[in-house]
């Protein structure tokens, strides 16, 4: 019988989701591991078909933000494990990463930087995940390219990435890139002091950072040492689809 998923009513989000099929599952384990915004992009949509996108809600996962997308799998993981609060590792659980009242209210946030510049700062959205997730691979390219994609000065236009087609969205991002590698590094640490206090303003449902493999989440309690964590969409998926996919892991 089917596991039946509340529904999810946010900001921006309207949705009940329906429980994976099977062979959707499987796809999902066949994609590239490395791959974990268009996995989670895929697997929202196979959850997610009939969101709903009126009334200011957004039905596209991938103009969803990374936090938006984190509180739908995690959604999506309670029903399935029937626990609301599930581990997350030893000596952490769900409750000690998410903040049920944060959610969306910024589009963009104008910051200024510790040099005095205004900067416009955008959320990192689905759309940036995936194509990052292309063109890095260690903690500091991670860094430069969650800029790239939403530090701007403030009023300078940019393109939306999820009207592109995937060559063209990894081409602007990867021109962009280059170009703040291009930059002083004493503009590069102003824009960077940007990026954090935008973060911040922007926070809702999960604390936003990085590591090596892209876009995570701190621990909001505790000493400041625990490991930050990612709710991959793999995390979801039942044992009996990773045998059938050929997992093992």
């Amino acid at each position: 019988m089917p596991i039946n998923i509340p529904r999810i009513r946010t900001a921006r989000i309207d949705v009940t989701p329906k429980e994976i099929k099977v062979g959707e599952s499987i796809a999902l384990l066949k994609m590239p591991a490395q791959l974990l915004g268009a996995t989670e992009s895929a697997f929202l949509r196979a959850i997610c078909a009939t969101a709903d996108d009126g009334g200011g809600k957004v039905a596209d996962p991938r103009r969803w933000t990374v936090q938006e997308r984190a509180f739908v799998v995690c959604r999506y993981l309670s029903a399935v494990s029937a626990k609301a609060n599930f581990d997350v590792y030893e000596g952490a659980s769900l409750s000690d990463f998410i903040s049920m009242g944060e959610d969306y209210v910024h589009d963009t946030v104008q910051v200024e930087s510790d040099a005095g510049q205004p900067f416009d700062v955008l959320p990192l959205l689905g759309v940036h995940h995936e194509v990052l997730e292309r063109l890095c691979r260690v903690a500091g390219e991670w860094a430069i390219g969650m800029m790239a994609c939403q530090v701007f000065p403030a009023g300078e236009a940019r393109p939306d990435l999820a009207d592109m087609s995937e060559r063209e969205a990894v081409d602007w991002v990867s021109s962009r890139i280059d170009a703040l590698k291009d930059m002083p590094e004493s503009d590069v640490e102003d824009m960077l002091s940007a990026f954090w206090a935008g973060t911040t303003e922007l926070a809702h449902f999960f604390a936003l950072t990085y590591d090596d493999a892209g876009p995570c989440f701190a621990r909001k309690t505790g000493d400041g040492t625990s490991a930050p964590t990612r709710f991959p969409a793999d995390s979801c998926l039942s044992e009996a689809a990773r045998r059938l996919a050929g997992r093992t892991d």
